[in-house]
């Protein structure tokens, strides 16, 4: 458990930034910006990198592989602040707004025109019209905006939750061996999985945004079907290319953990994750590892699906779908996990959201896309206009 500490600490403290970054890499995309969105990508899957094969591959510890978890998306955090406080034009264009000032000015000019008091009068009413109804509906848009990031960050913690639950659960009922095989099993999902749908995420937001605002049902629907292929054929990769090896990747995984059968005090916690001498239950490379690939699998459908999502601005469906899946899923599965008392039972919990939130997910998207194509998508509205658009203006109104 002393080991482990360091690497749930930093990881729970990279959460803020992880969730803040989210918001602020749309910020970007939904400008069209770019250059900045790809350099702070790049510069953080940099740092990740040089993490890894610097200091990781130096000194395998979990406290290393915190730190290499935690910096990158810090550094990303301040990059993207300091890019929306220096960068010319962002400012002034999207986030600066000064209603006061509007005011004094439009009462200055009404002022200043004393041979024409009348329409001075007339116009002031009505610039001062204007900037309250602009006030109004900035404000609205801004509560708005907060009320969909808090939706989207209850769908993210549905999915987080049960993890730390599970690694937290494993170290404290089963012991450093149970935590080490679920450790070794995560860090393995970008290798055999995640990494390769990462783009594909990305890809699903930004063009799927794009097809959505441009009202393109059927454009939207084939870039769905091409995200089902993908996803289903990159399972499949992944079934056929580890299953029939569980030794030889499970080894090859825990290979820092063999350094506990060089002493004679180590061999029991060497055993409890390799097996061996008296010890008779579960291992990384036997129980455990047939878990591996069904959750990486669910873990890989929900981040594609969750995206598609994202693309339609479902947040209140994310919201409700994630806290029905904490409280029907993943709290009956977990006291069954606790009862087998093995890590690959508790894999179990861990991901199981994952794969109902992807179903779940799946499904809305299919059905939202049946909306599009007979125009009652509610993100459409029903005059023409874009209903986010007319609740703010009556909002505003109101």
């Amino acid at each position: 458990v002393d080991q482990a500490r360091p690497y749930v600490l930093l990881s729970a403290w990279s959460w803020p930034f992880v969730f803040a970054n989210m918001a602020l890499r749309g910020f970007l995309i939904g400008i069209g910006d770019w250059w900045s969105f790809g350099f702070v990508l790049l510069v953080e899957q940099g740092i990740g990198l040089f993490g890894i094969l610097k200091y990781f591959s130096a000194t395998p510890t979990l406290a290393v592989l915190g730190w290499v978890g935690f910096v990158p998306p810090a550094v990303a955090f301040v990059l993207m602040v300091l890019l929306l406080i220096f960068r010319p034009g962002i400012w002034d264009k999207y986030l600066s707004s000064n209603p006061v000032r509007e005011e004094s000015t439009a009462t200055s000019d009404a002022e200043g025109s004393g041979d024409e008091l009348s329409e001075g009068t007339v116009s002031l009413s009505a610039r001062q019209a204007s900037v309250a109804r602009t006030s109004s509906q900035m404000a609205a848009t801004w509560r708005e905006t907060a009320k969909e990031g808090l939706l989207a960050m209850v769908s993210d913690l549905a999915v987080q939750l049960p993890m730390t639950v599970g690694v937290y659960l494993a170290g404290a009922r089963l012991g450093m061996g149970a935590m080490y095989q679920i450790s070794a099993l995560q860090a393995a999902f970008p290798q055999y999985g995640l990494a390769w749908v990462r783009g594909l995420t990305y890809g699903f937001r930004i063009i799927g945004s794009q097809q959505i605002g441009a009202r393109d049902a059927e454009g939207f629907s084939n870039f769905y079907e091409i995200v089902v292929k993908y996803c289903s054929l990159l399972a499949l990769v992944s079934i056929v290319t580890t299953l029939p090896f569980p030794a030889q990747i499970s080894f090859a995984l825990a290979e820092q953990a063999c350094e506990y059968a060089s002493e004679k005090a180590c061999l029991p916690i060497y055993a409890t994750v390799f097996g061996g001498g008296d010890y008779t239950g579960a291992t990384l490379q036997g129980s455990a590892f047939k878990f591996f690939v069904p959750s990486l699998c669910a873990m890989c459908f929900y981040q594609v699906f969750k995206a598609g999502v994202y693309a339609c601005q479902d947040f209140a469906f994310m919201a409700k779908a994630g806290c029905l899946a904490l409280v029907f899923v993943f709290l009956p599965s977990v006291f069954l996990a606790d009862a087998f008392g093995s890590a690959g039972a508790i894999l179990v919990p861990m991901y199981l959201p994952c794969l109902a939130l992807a179903i779940a997910f799946a499904v809305r998207i299919k059905r939202n896309i049946g909306q599009m194509s007979r125009g009652t998508f509610p993100l459409w509205g029903q005059d023409g206009t874009d209903s986010d658009e007319g609740s703010s203006e009556s909002s505003a109104e109101a």
